[in-house]
């Protein structure tokens, strides 16, 4: 593993590989008190443009850094409650048709995902993409219709975080407990 340097390095130590989230188990879903729990979670992802995340070469070099500020800077995971939070470049980044990292949520409630559409349509940070190429439906779902999760995916994003019903970020990382303090989430590290 290259060990970062500079500002990024600074503040949260070394990289961590993506491949470390990729085989993460799922709890299975708490009974919803009001109504059975969905079997299949539908999930959003907001896109980022790899070429305008960072200011240096050394931020452009780890894009999934600034993504994550950005996505942090408008979630708000007390309003999404029980979800799952995935990260990495996109099927057409990896093919080379495309140059674009994206951060997808997986969440039980399907009208916070609506709501979530809704901040980042609004939102003008630099490294968002386009507004017609800003959101990837269905990235990622759940099927919870064996007891477990299943991921189905479009996108081969590997697991970031998991969120509880309370907005309690689930995190096993420095990087991550500091992104957490920045942006002043509940957090509980696993």
């Amino acid at each position: 593993m290259t060990e970062r340097r500079g500002f990024f390095g600074r503040l949260f130590g070394s990289g961590k590989p993506a491949a470390k989230h990729a085989a993460a188990s799922f709890p299975a879903p708490r009974a919803a008190t009001s109504a059975a729990a969905p079997t299949v979670w539908p999930s959003l992802g907001v896109v980022f443009e790899i070429d305008s995340l960072g200011a240096t070469d050394e931020e452009r070099m780890f894009y999934g850094t600034p993504a994550r500020l950005i996505f942090m800077k408008h979630f708000d995971p007390r309003a999404v409650g029980r979800s799952y939070l995935w990260q990495g470049d996109t099927q057409q980044t990896l093919s080379g048709d495309a140059r674009q990292f994206c951060v997808a949520v997986s969440a039980r409630d399907p009208s916070a995902l609506t709501a979530l559409r809704g901040v980042f349509s609004k939102a003008s940070d630099k490294g968002l993409a386009a507004i017609g190429q800003r959101f990837s439906e269905h990235p990622v779902d759940l099927d919870f219709s064996s007891g477990s999760a299943k991921p189905v995916r479009r996108e081969p994003l590997p697991l970031w975080l998991s969120i509880e019903d309370d907005g309690t970020a689930i995190v096993d990382d420095a990087e991550d407990v500091q992104l957490c303090r920045q942006y002043r989430w509940a957090y509980r590290v696993k």
